[in-house]
């Protein structure tokens, strides 16, 4: 969601500067509208397209265990406080506040819609040539929505002034611009937080009415002195169009003004705006996959710091017995891990065994090993919803590979405080006869049904559903690894047919 929002952003700032700079001053007010339009909705989809997909895969020494200690917190939650916690640990405290917003500027939305149809009910209503029109007898400025001109009195205006008010709601109506107003209602109710949007529909409003002045340049003076009486009025709801709500000295230098033929080349600014858009604001380029700087990894939007391989010291008996000598031996730590997600720890089940720092002390080991239960079973009931969701969406994918049994792979997944997947190092396809063996059936995993299989699984689990936060240090939701082998996603192929899965349905 946050790289979203980023390329989002990036799209509309990008497109209202080039707007800004290039187009605003011209008069071609119809492709500007467009233009507006189309850079809006380029900015609500392109962050979705997703043009290519990172595969990743196994290579031999992902299925080795890895072992490594993290420096272990002073204070490990308890499993009483875990439970009293619970219930409170599950809010998400910011999209509570995401929602408070969007109810606010809905009951904003409501007010308006409520305040039109308040004066739709209440005014003396007319019908001529297809219009209503509303005398509401209240101090306000012409206004309209789709065909229903609402004024204060049909009498406070000549014949002339009733023409070209007339006239001016009418180009409103015909060129719909209520859906534009719609639409950008809708927007800041879910973007309400975002000042682009807000940017985006005050730049529509005034195009709006540019686009309804331009059949007045035949009366200018006339026109011009008629929008200065009705400015002193007071502006209306946002839903309806408004004859004085843009600024007037713009409006009235659009209407004095008159773009070259030689300034319509611009216009082709769009194209290239486009294509820019769409190579750096989509899942594909600086959004894709995965992009790995020194010990940094750029994963689905994500911030990933790679821990180097540590040492530990074992303890070896060098003579087997009781009565032998203990001797310590340095050991390195076979491969990297996850470390930090956007500066935050990755708690992983080394946390709570790290016996440096817990195995001697009394209570707290007792308190310090029940966590570590907790997290693998925690691991468990994950690994086994997520063999399901993957097994659900690739029955028809499995069946490609010929007859055989199989084991599907997935290492070194973290877990955010919410419980999504932000984070995983690869997948693989090995037959279950030599992962027995510990060896690797390289040309099984390199060929083309088990790199299709291990490509889709990349976008499921981009796509899985949240499990609930993972574990939980110091009373609070806490980012989790799981760095053990999904080794329990066996399946048999026979006849082009999955017949048999563990864990079963």
């Amino acid at each position: 969601m946050l790289q979203y929002l980023i390329n989002l952003s990036a799209i509309w700032l990008l497109s209202l500067l080039v707007y800004e700079v290039f187009l605003k001053k011209e008069t071609y007010h119809r492709y500007n509208r467009f233009y507006l339009l189309i850079t809006f909705a380029a900015g609500l989809v392109l962050p979705l397209i997703h043009l290519n997909t990172t595969e990743q895969i196994y290579t031999a020494t992902h299925t080795a265990p890895i072992y490594h200690f993290i420096e272990t917190k002073a204070s490990i939650q308890t499993p009483d406080t875990l439970i009293v916690t619970k219930s409170a640990n599950n809010i998400n405290y910011l999209l509570l506040s995401y929602l408070a917003g969007c109810v606010i500027v809905f009951i904003f939305f409501l007010k308006d819609a409520y305040l039109l149809w308040r004066l739709f009910r209440k005014g003396i209503q007319h019908s001529v040539d297809g219009w209503w029109i509303i005398e509401t007898g209240k101090a306000h400025g012409p206004f309209s929505m789709l065909n229903t001109l609402y004024v204060s009195n049909i009498k406070d205006y000549s014949e002339t002034e009733w023409a070209m008010l007339s006239e001016h709601e009418y180009l409103h109506y015909k060129h719909l611009h209520f859906i534009d107003l719609v639409m950008l209602q809708v927007a800041k109710i879910i973007f309400w937080f975002h000042p682009l949007v807000y940017i985006y529909n005050y730049r529509l409003a005034i195009i709006h009415e540019f686009q309804a002045d331009s059949t007045s340049r035949n009366n200018l003076k006339t026109y011009c002195q008629f929008l200065l009486e009705q400015s002193i009025l007071s502006n209306v709801p946002t839903l309806a169009h408004c004859l004085t709500r843009s600024p007037l000295s713009t409006r009235f230098h659009m209407l004095a003004s008159k773009s070259s033929k030689l300034a319509k080349m611009k216009s082709l600014i769009l194209a290239p705006i486009l294509l820019i858009c769409l190579l750096c604001f989509t899942k594909t380029i600086l959004a894709r996959d995965k992009v790995i700087k020194g010990h940094k990894v750029y994963f689905w939007g994500n911030e990933i710091e790679i821990a180097d391989s540590t040492w530990h010291t074992i303890f070896i008996n060098d003579s087997g017995k009781e009565s032998g000598n203990y001797i310590t031996t340095p050991q390195k730590c076979q491969f990297p891990y996850p470390a930090k997600l956007n500066g935050d720890d990755i708690i992983n089940y080394e946390y709570y065994r790290d016996s440096e720092k817990l195995a001697n002390t009394g209570e707290t080991s007792e308190k310090y090993y029940h966590l570590s239960d907790v997290f693998l079973i925690q691991q468990d009931i994950i690994n086994r919803s997520l063999i399901k969701y993957l097994y659900d969406n690739l029955e028809s994918d499995f069946a490609t590979l010929p007859d055989g049994r199989y084991r599907l792979y997935v290492r070194n997944m973290v877990i955010n405080k919410i419980g999504e997947i932000v984070y995983f190092d690869g997948a693989a396809i090995n037959d279950s006869k030599s992962d027995y063996h510990g060896i690797y059936n390289y040309a099984l995993m390199n060929s083309p049904e088990a790199l299709a299989i291990v490509k889709k699984v990349s976008s499921l689990l981009k796509d899985a559903p949240d499990f609930g936060h993972f574990t939980n240090v110091d009373a609070k939701p806490a980012i989790g690894l799981i760095n053990t082998i999904i080794t329990d996603a066996s399946f048999t192929i026979k006849d082009h047919k999955l017949t048999v899965r563990f864990p079963k349905k």
